[in-house]
Formats: C-alpha cells, structure tokens, sequence
C-alpha cells in the first residue's frame, strides 16, 4: 500500500508499507528493462507526468539552493 501526501513546503512524500524487506531466501528478483513499460508500475497505470516534471529545492553543497527539474 501506498501514498503520496504534499507537505506544508510542497514537498511530496510517499508513506509505503510494502516490501523494504523480503527474507524468503528463495526470492527470485526481477529485471526490468527501460523499454518495457510495466516497469514504471507494478499496479498497471501510468506514473503522472507530474511525478517527473516538478521537483523539490535542495540545498547545494556550496550554500544556496537548487531547483530540482524533470
């Protein structure tokens, strides 16, 4: 399960409750190809063009901030 919430900032978070930790030692991971489209979500829809065009301010390692873009 998942959800994606704005901050008071505008910053997105995402609150996830899924596999972090898998310990089934006989787990098989998959390999996804960036042509395929089903990469982008196991759920079947596509991600919003949003969730690649916006981006939060970080902080430079020199002082100042720099705007994140898609």
């Amino acid at each position: 399960m998942f959800l994606y919430l704005r901050d008071p900032d505008g910053h997105r978070v995402e609150l996830y409750t899924g596999d972090y930790l898998t310990v089934d030692p006989e787990f098989e991971p998959a390999r996804w190809h960036l042509q395929d489209p089903r990469r982008q979500t196991l759920w079947g829809q596509r991600a919003p063009e949003s969730w690649f065009q916006e981006g939060s301010r970080v902080e430079a390692f020199g002082g100042g901030w720099v705007e994140v873009a898609g």
